[in-house]
């Protein structure tokens, strides 16, 4: 294939963090024939899904569920009927760190990694062409400097904690702490607890600290959405299907307002199906946009609020000695205050010209009143560094097309090394950069109604089939329209209304024959798409 960029497979490739982005990066452009290397700083892999005791790190609790059923995630691509058996149907954190030692192990990863790895800086070698990463072994003080060819940074976007400035803070004579450095509810035996925000992680800490802790609140300026794992006794995410989302990525593209709407409605309706008896005092409706704030997922917080055990106070408007005061100045009296107000993509390992967040005018996104310290990277389809897409791209500042991170992940990095392969040719750079100006335009958009966690592309639905047209999985063809659809509905008219109305399983992305040389075809991929949706498989009729 001719190719103008000169994007080639030649040299190492480097994979910056071995969480569920990491790895499923790594298996990818192995796959694909890259001499790839996975760096990793901890002296574990999975990412914030390793519990650590550690408060400089961002991990999950011990008591953490996962927000996403294992049918809407396969496990990670890894099928086995025994770990499907023993596994709930939303995953506890125990069982997704073994899955994805499970996932490394099964798909040879694990002679490809490196652990104790610290990187303090990742610039362009002086020749300009390569990637010079700065490094440290484990309890080393010597740097060394490595060289890529490639470069893919998947540290995640939970790395730098945002807290916002309070009057009369310094006042404070109590304890504060970020959510990140909170591992436990016995630290906080007996004492009257505050927690700021209202997002997954506030309300997690906020139950468990029930029992615990003597008074337990939840500081919070704005409604949420808050919606239980099951209803009806099926997974509550299994109900976002590939004909619902299709549906809302039309509304998207001709009628975005409506698309919105569409989106709000389902997920409010969710919740006051399930609780009808919210009080209005609680103030979690109206919420924020859905485009902006997805909700809350979580199974007790509302039986929580209903006896009392966590009380609801309004948005924090000054500090003093013993506590706070919130709105209409309360004053609420507490021990300790714990911050549940974001966590961003860390930047400070990348040089001024590898930093997504340094091109460009960004000024107005800066100074929009709900951006809190979000910088805006500007990556061409989220993914790739405008001025070096043939060798570093991005997993992890901005949104993926699906609510499940084993989704993106996976599919994003069959993309990613297709075009470093040579097998899809991007545009070129002034292209490349006015789709980034594009894409900011329509950020400043959503900002402007409400704050956002990630930075995302305008559209999820168009995210999804560039994403599906570059790895070449074939999907495109077999469910938009065209003769291989219908061929498909003729010929697999079962399997094709469970695609299209039942548990939207990443194993789609392995189930046809796609381009030549593009990813893998996963023949065992039919037959799982059944068990996720509970059906028997064809063949064990």
């Amino acid at each position: 294939m001719n190719n103008p960029e000169g994007i080639t497979s030649e040299g190492k490739v480097a994979v910056i963090g071995l969480g569920i982005s990491g790895l499923a990066s790594l298996k990818n452009l192995l796959e694909q024939g890259f001499d790839a290397v996975g760096i990793e700083r901890n002296d574990y892999i999975g990412g914030i899904w390793h519990f650590t005791e550690d408060k400089q790190k961002t991990s999950v609790l011990e008591t953490t569920i996962a927000n996403s059923s294992k049918q809407f995630v396969s496990l990670f691509l890894l099928p086995d009927p025994v770990i499907l058996d023993y596994v709930p149907d939303y995953p506890t954190a125990p069982n997704v760190s073994k899955n994805l030692q499970d996932y490394a192990e099964r798909f040879d990863l694990l002679p490809h990694i490196r652990l104790g790895i610290n990187i303090t800086k990742i610039e362009r070698s002086t020749d300009g062409q390569h990637w010079d990463i700065h490094l440290s072994e484990k309890d080393e003080s010597r740097v060394k400097v490595d060289k890529y060819s490639k470069v893919l940074v998947c540290t995640g976007p939970w790395e730098r904690s945002y807290k916002p400035v309070y009057a009369q803070e310094a006042e404070y004579m109590g304890k504060t702490l970020m959510g990140k450095e909170y591992k436990g509810p016995e630290e906080f035996r007996d004492k009257k607890v505050l927690i700021v925000g209202m997002a997954n992680t506030a309300c997690d800490i906020a139950v468990d600290l029930v029992g615990i802790a003597q008074e337990v609140h939840i500081s919070h300026r704005s409604g949420t959405r808050i919606i239980p794992r099951m209803m009806d006794g099926k997974p509550t995410i299994n109900a976002i299907t590939r004909q619902l989302t299709g549906a809302m990525s039309l509304f998207e593209r001709w009628l975005p307002s409506i698309g919105e709407w569409v989106g709000d409605r389902f997920a409010t309706t969710k919740m006051l199906r399930n609780y009808p008896d919210i009080k209005p005092e609680w103030n979690l409706l109206p919420a924020p946009p859905f485009k902006n704030t997805l909700g809350v997922i979580n199974d007790h917080i509302i039986d929580r609020l209903s006896d009392g055990s966590v009380k609801l106070v309004g948005g924090i408007e000054s500090f003093y000695s013993l506590g706070v005061f919130t709105d209409g100045g309360k004053k609420t009296e507490v021990d300790t205050v714990i911050f549940c107000t974001g966590n961003y993509f860390d930047y400070s390992i990348l040089s001024p010209e590898a930093d997504p967040t340094r091109l460009g005018d960004s000024s107005e996104w800066d100074h929009m009143e709900h951006s809190n310290g979000l910088l805006y990277p500007r990556l061409y389809q989220t993914l790739f560094h405008p001025n070096f897409a043939d060798s570093l791209a991005f997993l992890g500042p901005c949104r993926g097309f699906s609510f499940a991170v084993h989704s993106n992940a996976d599919l994003a990095s069959q993309a990613i090394s297709q075009v470093w392969k040579g097998n899809y040719v991007l545009p070129g750079i002034a292209e490349r950069n006015r789709w980034c100006e594009k894409n900011y335009r329509a950020s400043l958009g959503v900002i402007k109604n409400w704050r956002t966690f990630r930075t995302g592309h305008f559209s999820a639905g168009e995210f999804e089939r560039w994403l599906n047209d570059v790895a070449g999985t074939g999907v495109n063809e077999h469910l938009g329209w065209g003769w291989k659809e219908w061929k498909f509905w003729w010929s697999e008219r079962e399997l094709y209304g469970l695609i299209k109305r039942g548990v939207n399983t990443p194993f789609l992305y392995r189930l046809f024959e796609g381009r030549q040389g593009g990813r893998k075809k996963w023949e065992g991929a039919k037959r799982e798409i059944w068990k996720a949706n509970g059906r028997v498989p064809l063949e064990d009729r």
